[in-house]
């Protein structure tokens, strides 16, 4: 099976999107699946990808750690035309997944989508001029041209079914288990972070508007308040348009470290305690299962993609996105009760463990032999039926020729 996708966001960029296209990519590689990527070119990023097409593209003005791709259609065309992919995944649908559904339905190819970001709270939250209504409009017209749309959470599938998009199915993203480990705990890194005796909390991600940092910025204080200024430090791992203003706010018992890759970033989770991530437009939340494969009790938001992978009270705890109040008082309880972090941990690790990506991308690869089954027996319905018409017509018109000349049968 031959499997083409298409995104507007990939590495060298950090985010949920290309995370989970890098981990897909592993996955076809060690499993000797034939592929073919169409990703926007970045700048300055240059490395051997025999699998992928890297198409023009410039900064995003709202995001300029973005790219917004400008790709050529005709060339992705003669592409695909020499490569004849079965199916088309489409990761994101914008300029990039545009080109991918129109070669899809010019050449009758299965299309399979991934929901993946929350986008009309996302443009919200850049304070774009477009109305919500639009981009759902839009979101109804592209996906309803895919034969599956891929939710990661039942958080996500519910908001695509409100606004009329109703082929979607939950999909969970998964983890690497061997990466993100509690054997990576480092004591030398607790050190370095100045948390030796501490309680290390832990946000990993972009900083930007729509991940409700601000929240995150008033707990500490909040528990700074309570006292615990000498007991606790947040490290955030991450950079964005509003790291500089959060620094400005934040007070000294949070440091941030900037983006991590691996395996620096294995160690921060598993040397870390408690992994706190207010966001509440996630549509799956990525890090937070990162940071439960890593042995971390994580509180999340209510609302969100998170509420399929934490439970309350089990592997974490769950507070409303707009009250810093709820989050302290949740850190608080873990601060008093060891005994109850611990088990949470334990929990975490163990939850996360079911979701192996071995076992997310063996439904993945089911889906993809479905849909292309699916298309090659419309496809011969459809060959069939116009043979049947065509026959048809011609015994019409051969019968009409016969009455003319007095034949009858």
């Amino acid at each position: 099976m031959k499997i083409a996708l298409f995104t507007d966001s990939f590495l060298p960029q950090i985010n949920g999107v290309s995370a989970v296209l890098g981990q897909m990519i592993n996955y076809f590689n060690q499993n000797n699946i034939d592929y073919m990527v169409f990703a926007p070119e970045y700048k300055g990023y240059c490395k051997d990808e025999d699998n992928i097409q890297r198409l023009s593209s410039f900064r995003f003005v709202f995001y300029p750690e973005s790219r917004f791709a400008l790709p050529n259609y005709s060339t992705i065309k003669k592409q695909l035309d020499i490569y004849k992919p079965d199916v088309i995944h489409i990761m994101t649908p914008f300029s990039m997944g545009i080109c991918g559904l129109i070669y899809a339905m010019e050449h009758p190819i299965p299309v399979v989508a991934t929901y993946n970001t929350n986008y009309a709270e996302q443009i919200k939250s850049y304070k774009i001029p477009i109305a919500d209504s639009v981009i759902w409009q839009y979101l109804r017209w592209f996906y309803s041209r895919c034969k599956t749309v891929c939710c990661p959470s039942s958080a996500s599938k519910a908001q695509l079914d409100k606004h009329g998009i109703n082929n979607a199915l939950v999909f969970p993203n998964g983890v690497d288990i061997q990466q993100f480990n509690p054997v990576y705990r480092d004591d030398n890194w607790r050190s370095k972070m100045g948390v030796n005796g501490k309680m290390a909390l832990l946000y990993v991600g972009r900083m930007s508007k729509d991940k409700n940092l601000s929240v995150l910025i008033d707990t500490m204080n909040i528990l700074n308040s309570r006292g615990y200024e000498q007991n606790i430090r947040l490290i955030m791992v991450g950079d964005g348009p509003i790291k500089d203003k959060l620094a400005r706010h934040a007070p000294e018992n949070v440091c941030f470290t900037g983006y991590m890759r691996t395996p620096q970033l294995s160690i921060a989770y598993a040397s870390s305690d408690i992994f706190i991530f207010p966001s509440y437009i996630e549509t799956f939340g990525n890090v937070a299962l990162e940071a439960m494969s890593a042995g971390l009790p994580v509180i999340g938001a209510k609302g969100s993609g998170c509420m399929d992978i934490i439970q309350n009270g089990f592997t974490g705890m769950l507070c409303n996105h707009w009250s810093p109040v709820a989050f302290a008082d949740a850190v608080e309880t873990m601060i008093k009760n060891e005994q109850l972090m611990q088990s949470m941990a334990q929990n975490a690790r163990a939850a996360a463990i079911q979701y192996d990506w071995d076992n997310i991308m063996s439904r993945y690869m089911y889906l993809y032999s479905i849909a292309d089954s699916l298309q090659k027996e419309l496809l011969w319905k459809k060959q069939t039926q116009k043979l049947y018409r065509l026959a048809r017509r011609s015994y019409i018109k051969g019968r009409r020729f016969m009455e003319r000349f007095h034949f009858m049968i």
